[in-house]
Formats: C-alpha cells, structure tokens, sequence
C-alpha cells in the first residue's frame, strides 16, 4: 500500500530548523506507524511506501534530514519514502508526453 501526502509549498523546503520539516517527519511517522483498514476486514494493514510531494523544491540537506530523524525516532524505516517536487514532476510530465 502506498501513501501520498501532498503539501501546498511554494518555496523550497530546506534542512535548516523549520516546522515543515517537524510537520512532514510527523506524518511519515503517523503513515507507516497507524494500521488502516479495507472495508470488511479486521485485519489492520500498513502502508509500505510513502511519496511525499510538493510543490516547490526539496533541498538535498532537507531530505536526509526528514530520512535521518525518521530513521532514528522509528528505529528503522518500515517502507520506502519517496520525493517529488516541482522539478521531478515536472520531469515526469515530459517523459508521459
């Protein structure tokens, strides 16, 4: 199972201290770690990967600050986490046209 989680940025997002950060990191968390489930089951699942896009632009520091602490505050990460921001869709676009 995979969750998005679209964020409303239209600036970058640095790995300098700033709430953006602390908010992306709590939903990484909240979306690996809280079990969901299909309807007419019982049966909790969990989701294995994580894209988390925006857009404006994710800086290389921001991203292996959010996957480091994560990592550290979970132990280890339970699934993927992937970013998209405005270039990489952007990129995206160009390859489906």
């Amino acid at each position: 199972m995979v969750s998005r989680q679209d964020k409303r940025v239209r600036r970058c997002v640095y790995g300098d201290v700033n709430s953006q950060i602390n908010e992306i990191i709590g939903q990484i968390e909240d979306a690996f770690t809280m079990p969901f489930y299909l309807t007419n089951s019982k049966e909790p699942k969990y989701i294995s990967s994580f894209i988390v896009a925006i857009s404006g632009e994710f800086t290389d520091n921001a991203k292996e600050k959010i996957l480091y602490k994560i990592q550290n505050k979970i132990g280890r990460l339970m699934g993927s986490v992937y970013f998209l921001d405005r270039e990489k869709l952007m990129e995206l676009r160009m390859k489906k046209q």
